[in-house]
This record gives structure tokens, C-alpha cells and sequence, in this order.
């Protein structure tokens, strides 16, 4: 497993999960259970007996609509939590029935309510009759598939209320491409609710094990463009300090806190989760995956910019070192061998043991102290031969100093500061749920920074440009083409803002007309900071000037 967690899900493993369960970090049965469950990883349903092993994933009696009835294929019918038997088979309103589009079905309704559940019943689903009898190849042969129909509730954000707003929308569209090739993917919220996925991993392991367990953990091309296209910021995308060279999450920290923030008032409308490592092909990556993960950088700014589509869930405390991870380097390069591996670090402390690192082609090496493992990783690869990089495992490395965070946090809130010029629009756009949230507290809440801060457009643009100019990248080569992406959207979303029909608030010094307008020289200060010093007629610029961006540009004709 990479990150050197070993996998495992959250509940012990019996010898028949061990596969199934540990291999891929879902949660498994807190007790021995038949090949049939234990394949899957899922809660048993009912009490442990053979009819809740054959039918729920949280089985239990509660029919359609709540009416008591057998749990015959209840997870199929009515939504992956069946009916009214709950958690462990104790009789209760099933869990989270006040989901939107009913994925938990159930007779339980909002808080308790009965009501009906609404879309429980899925798109497709292919099962064998011989289900029925507990037939683990039958049960892994099964689709779930998503919803066909989704209920479009009122949109809280109507594109006619300002000319900014399609504007906005515009600059997705590179984004709405990526997802429409599945170069950028979702996992499905709801599978990170319900505990589905207990370990996160990189995106080729995950498809992986959708294509063999038959089990839906991302949202398709269509549904996340649809998410995307209810412009009320159903996509959380996650911003966080990578603990390890792979960003596996080996402590399970930043998923509890995602998991905690996703059951919150502030994340119950979020359908899907933007998470770099399940999300775009990691390494080692194929020459395929390359294209595509080409293809997916190249819209990473939109993925926390986007002003209508995405809420942007920030983590900024790295987890502390796991007991797992003292003392181990990775030593990257193709032609390294392990007597170069042991050469090379055995003058910086004692080494305990040396392995290849098959997965991603590097080799891993234990000290017998952390002090002497970030010793050597101070040294860098110098110090063995043929190595092109060299570490410790675990990454310290503060939020703050960190480049691509300093990009995603700058861009996150950049089209909402500079709404806040526009009156009108701050005030439509203030409908939505807060652009920003912090996760790493004992509660989620929304970031103080909503609107990029209190120094102004262009302190606040420069603020970030150097923080990213500054900050450490795994790859220099990174750096420039960080910058590069936090540039072209500051001038993307300045001209899209530019073109929104709403007048800037600002200060005029100059001459008028007899009608009191702006007419002849003048200098125009607007709020954000920009100054235009020319000439006017009727209120408008007309003639020769100068335009001076609050972002450092300067127009003249």
C-alpha cells in the first residue's frame, strides 16, 4: 500500500477480509462474515443472520415507503440502506434518509419524518437471481449504477440576475471538458458519507476496484457535469499540505475531517469531491495517464476558482508522523541499487532495513531514528549515486510554504473579492454557500478570508504571487507554471468582472459638464484599487487615456 499504511479498514479483519478488505481500505465487518460481505467490505445489515448477509448492505425490515416487509433486495430497490432496519439490524429510522436524491431511501424521511424516498430507486441494476442464495460471484457481478434522474430543486443563482454571471460560467469551461473526458473525476460525496471508501488512494486503484467489485465511488462524466451545472457549489474541492511524496493520507486525518465536514450543515449540498490523489492518475502512470493528467492540469486553478460550482474546503494542519512512517526515506531513480541505497546513508546513522518500492519505482530505507532520516534527506540525493530525489516520507512541510497550496487558496477566493466591487453581484453571490471553509478545527467552519482579505485587489494579488514565488515545490519546474496559472485567471476573471454591466464604485476628480457628468480631463479611483486618468464625455471615457489595473497593468490609447 503505498504511503506504507498497509491498508485495512476501520474495524478488525477476519482471515476472509483479509483480501477483499485490507488490500483496498474499506471498511469491513466488525466480525468473521461470509466471502459474501467480506468481498465487498461493507456493514452487514440485519443481525448477522444469512438473510441480511444475502440482502442489505444495512439489509433490515422496513419496506417501501416504511411499510415492514422482507429486505428482498432492499439495497437494489430502495437505495443501499434498504428500509427501516438500521445500523447492526437495531430497528431505527434509517440513517441519513434526509439525503436530497434518496440514496439511502428508506421509510425515515428528514430528521425521523416519515416520508417518501425520494430517486431511491437506482438507474440499472443487473442481479442474479442466484444472489438470492448469497452467491459471491453473482453479488461481485452487479452494477450499482447512479440515479437515471436527479430532482433539480430551485436554483438558489439564476445566470439572468447579472450580466457577470454567464461570464463566470464561461471561464468553466475547460473544467466542465475535463470532466466530460473523465480527465478530472469526482468521488461520489455520498460514498465518503456512508464510510465506503474508509482509505484514500490513488485514482488507478480506485478504478481498480470499481471494475471488479462492480461499486460506484465516482460520479459519471454526465452526473458531474450536471453537479457542476446547478452553479450552487456542489463540489467541495479539497486543499491540503501532501503528508507523504504520494498523498495517500496514511493517518486517515484529512478524510475524517473531509468525512465530518460532508455530515455538516455547511457540506450537506455538496454532491461531488474534488481530492487530487483519487481524482487525477498518480504515479507511476502510463503513457495514457500522462495525457490525461497533461490534460488535468491544465484546469487545476478552475477547480477551487470557479465562483458558481465549487466550495473550496481547506486543511491547513499537516498531520502529525505516524509511528509507521519514523525514520523511512525514499530514494528515487531508475538506476539506483540497493547497494547504492545502503552506501550512500549508511555514513548518516544506522540503517534498519532496505526494500524496493516496486509501485512507484523507488527504494525505501529505514534509520533507526527520524533525526538521522532527516539528516540524510538534508543532505539530498547527492549522497547516493544515480539518485534524482531523496526524502523523508513523511512531509512536515507548513500549509503556508507550500506552492501549489498558496495557488489554491489565492485563487479560491479571487472571484469573490472582486465581487465585492459589484454591489449587486456580491449580493447574488452571497446566496450560495461560503466559497471558503476551514476543516482542521473540531467543526467546520467558513473562512474569515471569504473575500481574499482586507489590503485591496492588488497588495492581495502580489500577497499571493510572491507566496507562491516563494514557496517550496516538490518540482522546481512546478513553480512557473504556478504563477502562470494564478496569472492568466487574475486577468480572466478581471476581464469576465470588467464586462458585468454593473458600475465600480469609485472617487472622481476632474471637470463636468453643465449636467454635473464627467466631461473633459479627469481621474477616476475605483474601489479595487484601478485608477483611469483621461478624458470623459457624458460620464463615459472618451478620448485619450490611461488605464491602470489594480493588478499592476497599464492600457494606454
Amino acid at each position: 500500500m503505498a504511503g506504507g499504511n498497509g491498508g485495512g479498514g476501520s474495524a478488525p479483519v477476519s482471515p476472509s477480509t483479509a483480501v477483499g478488505d485490507s488490500a483496498f481500505g474499506f471498511i469491513a465487518a466488525a466480525e468473521p462474515s461470509p466471502p459474501l460481505v467480506s468481498a465487498f467490505g461493507f456493514f452487514d445489515g440485519g443481525g448477522g443472520s444469512a438473510q441480511q448477509q444475502q440482502y442489505g448492505q444495512y439489509g433490515g425490515g422496513g419496506g417501501q415507503y416504511g411499510q415492514p416487509q422482507q429486505p428482498q433486495f432492499a439495497a437494489e430497490q430502495y437505495g443501499p440502506y434498504g428500509g427501516g432496519g438500521g445500523q447492526y439490524g437495531q430497528p431505527q429510522q434509517p440513517q441519513f434518509a434526509a439525503e436530497q436524491y434518496g440514496q439511502y431511501g428508506g421509510g425515515g424521511g428528514q430528521y425521523g419524518q416519515p416520508q417518501q424516498p425520494q430517486f431511491a430507486q437506482p438507474e440499472s441494476s443487473t442481479v442474479n437471481t442466484a444472489a438470492a442464495a448469497g452467491s459471491t460471484a453473482s453479488r461481485s457481478s452487479r452494477r450499482f449504477a447512479q440515479p437515471a434522474t436527479h430532482e433539480k430543486r430551485a436554483s438558489v443563482v439564476h445566470l439572468s440576475e447579472h450580466q457577470a454571471l454567464p461570464k463566470l460560467v464561461a471561464l468553466d469551461k475547460p473544467l466542465v471538458d475535463a470532466l466530460r473526458s473523465s480527465a478530472v473525476k469526482l468521488v461520489d460525496a455520498d460514498r465518503i458519507r456512508d464510510g465506503t471508501i474508509a482509505k484514500i488512494m490513488r485514482r488507478q486503484d480506485l478504478e481498480q476496484f470499481e471494475r471488479e467489485r462492480g461499486v460506484r465511488l465516482f460520479l459519471s462524466p454526465e452526473r458531474s457535469i450536471e453537479v457542476h451545472g446547478s452553479y450552487e457549489r456542489e463540489i467541495a474541492s479539497l486543499t491540503y499540505g501532501w503528508d507523504t511524496p504520494d498523498g495517500d493520507d496514511p493517518t486517515g486525518e484529512y478524510l475524517a475531517a473531509v468525512r465530518r465536514y460532508l455530515l455538516s450543515a455547511l457540506g450537506e449540498h455538496v454532491k461531488g469531491v474534488f481530492w487530487d490523489c483519487p481524482c487525477l492518475p498518480q504515479e507511476p502512470r502510463s503513457a495514457s495517464e500522462e495525457a490525461v493528467f497533461g490534460e488535468a492540469l491544465g484546469v487545476m486553478a478552475l477547480t477551487y476558482a470557479s465562483v458558481l460550482s465549487t466550495t473550496v474546503i481547506r486543511h491547513t494542519r499537516v498531520p502529525a508522523r505516524p509511528a509507521c512512517l519514523d525514520g523511512v526515506v525514499v530514494v528515487y531513480g531508475g538506476a539506483v541499487t540497493e547497494q547504492d541505497v545502503r552506501s550512500g546513508l549508511a555514513s548518516h546513522g544506522a540503517l534498519a532495513s532496505v526494500w524496493r518500492d516496486e509501485k512507484v519505482n523507488r527504494w525505501r530505507a529505514r534509520f533507526q531514528s527520524h533525526a538521522e532520516a532527516e539528516r540524510a534527506a538534508a543532505r539530498g540525493q547527492a549522497i547516493v549515486n544515480g539518485a534524482t530525489r531523496l526524502q523523508t516520507l513523511h512531509v512536515p512541510r507548513p500549509y503556508g510554504a507550500r506552492g501549489w497550496c498558496c495557488e489554491e487558496t489565492g485563487v479560491a477566493t479571487e472571484g469573490v473579492a472582486q465581487s465585492a466591487y459589484f454591489p449587486k453581484l456580491k449580493a447574488i453571490l452571497d446566496r450560495l454557500p461560503p466559497k471558503l471553509v476551514d476543516i482542521d478545527g473540531a467543526a467546520p467552519e467558513a473562512a474569515r478570508e471569504q473575500y481574499g482579505g482586507s489590503e485591496g485587489r492588488a497588495p492581495r494579488i502580489e500577497r499571493v504571487r510572491s507566496s507562491i514565488r516563494s514557496a517550496a515545490f516538490s518540482s522546481e519546474a512546478d513553480r512557473a507554471k504556478v504563477v502562470k496559472l494564478f496569472d492568466d485567471y487574475i486577468t480572466k476573471i478581471a476581464i469576465a468582472m470588467a464586462g458585468s454591466g454593473e458600475g465600480q464604485a469609485g472617487e472622481y476628480v476632474g471637470e463636468r459638464n453643465a449636467a454635473g457628468e464627467m466631461e473633459g480631463r479627469g481621474k477616476y479611483v475605483y474601489a479595487d484599487g484601478a485608477v483611469y486618468e483621461g478624458e470623459w464625455k457624458a460620464d463615459k471615457k472618451e478620448g485619450r487615456g490611461i488605464f491602470r489595473s489594480s493588478s499592476g497593468a497599464v492600457y494606454e490609447g
